[in-house]
């Protein structure tokens, strides 16, 4: 793309007869430069923005995944040591299983909650919304100075 908008500069200043016409050529050129190099510019921070608020948000899910795992896995084993204490102490092997079977379908319970509480989808929508509105509004910004820089140019050529 750049090479193409030279060859239309170096078209522009081959058209431009001598005086007017060849200052509004460059500053045309000069206009559509400086917008060019500024548009990527926003647009190279818009993604690196990007970048890194996508980069936050694994982080912190992975974090999320491995307290929940942790606290389930800890959750099970205090139920597994209650039953062995129980069966140490004498109670009933039924009624050891089932408390054993109920806690470790609390814990798994809580894990699954715990599991859909984070909304990553939702938070990925937003990261990307902000990523997107940052780069409509930088091509706004190109659209309306280039605009101008071409009337300018036009009403230079049209005198």
């Amino acid at each position: 793309w750049d090479v193409k908008r030279q060859q239309n500069f170096d078209k522009l200043k081959s058209i431009a007869k001598a005086g007017e016409q060849t200052q509004a050529a460059e500053v045309y050129i000069s206009a559509i430069t400086k917008a060019t190099q500024v548009r990527r510019d926003a647009n190279d921070v818009a993604f690196a923005t990007f970048r890194s608020d996508v980069d936050n948000l694994k982080k912190t899910a992975g974090q999320s995944a491995d307290v929940n795992a942790s606290t389930t896995a800890a959750s099970i084993s205090q139920a597994m040591t209650k039953a062995k204490a129980d069966c140490a102490s004498g109670q009933k092997a039924e009624t050891v299983k089932q408390t054993l079977r109920t806690s470790i379908e609390a814990a798994k319970q809580q894990s699954k909650t715990s599991r859909e509480s984070v909304t990553k989808g939702e938070q990925l929508k937003a990261i990307v919304q902000k990523r997107n509105d940052a780069l409509k509004a930088n091509a706004e910004t190109f659209k309306a100075t280039t605009a101008a820089a071409r009337e300018q140019l036009k009403n230079a050529f049209n005198q």
